[in-house]
């Protein structure tokens, strides 16, 4: 399992900082079980095992070795630290994209935590559980079962994997925060914005063909329903407490 701990704030351009490791302008305090890669205000400190270096370019490079963690940091401040991972200098090399990168990363069961500020979480593949502490976070999944825990603040939950991808927890769902549906994965929901009343329906099931989201109150449990009452089974993606109040008005199309 991978960790993420994030020490200072996270955005959705933050992890961008992991291709230093394959693109650094400077490479230094090389030795078996680790390097140094910076490349202007980024550093990132590499750990793991079986590193080996050839001289090229000027500097120090590894070609074999595994990584195992690493700590990032921006103007010399930790951003964030990543441990549990297992990953070969040959494979990081073969990355085309940073966020190739980050599918292969976090495309196990993970755990993501935010730092004390305002974050932006993604958990990609596998069964993931994010945990956005303190600030008001946003909070993405991805695709498996999924457990979602905004901590403080007013935060959002985001569903852009679709709703056959997994059924996603969120552990409480507080006054003011907000679920975020994606238009491009979940058909005929209208566009960007708060969500059409006419779309939504309080119950077990839908009553009308226009409805596309069904609460159940009773069981906490959130469907996508593509065709209202008619023939297509409702979908369920998220799981919230059962009790838990929710209407048109908590849901958003983005």
């Amino acid at each position: 399992m991978v960790k993420f701990v994030a020490k200072g704030k996270i955005k959705s351009g933050t992890l961008k900082d992991i291709a230093v490791i394959t693109a650094p302008e400077e490479i230094s305090k090389t030795k078996p079980d680790g390097f140094e890669a910076s490349k202007g205000k980024i550093k990132v400190d590499v750990s793991g095992s079986g590193f080996k270096y050839v001289e090229a370019f000027g500097l120090k490079v590894p070609t074999t070795g595994t990584i195992e963690a690493l700590d990032a940091y921006l103007k010399g401040d930790l951003v964030y630290k990543i441990t549990g991972l297992s990953l070969t200098i040959a494979e990081a090399m073969t990355f085309t994209s940073v966020d190739e990168a980050l599918q292969s990363i976090f495309s196990g069961d993970d755990l993501i935590k935010g730092s004390q500020k305002n974050d932006t979480l993604r958990g990609y593949d596998g069964n993931d559980t994010l945990k956005g502490r303190k600030g008001n976070d946003k909070l993405d999944g991805g695709e498996g079962d999924n457990i979602l825990n905004g901590g403080k603040g007013k935060d959002q939950y985001i569903f852009k994997s679709g709703p056959e991808t997994g059924v996603s927890t969120i552990t409480k769902l507080q006054a003011g925060e907000k679920i975020k549906v994606d238009n491009a994965v979940f058909d005929d929901i209208g566009s960007k914005g708060k969500l059409d009343a006419a779309l939504f329906h309080e119950g077990p099931s839908a009553t009308t063909a226009a409805q596309r989201f069904v609460y159940d109150k009773d069981s906490g449990k959130l469907y996508y329903d593509s065709d209202g009452n008619g023939g297509a089974a409702q979908v369920q993606f998220a799981q919230l407490k059962a009790g838990t109040n929710l209407d048109a008005g908590d849901l958003f199309v983005a």
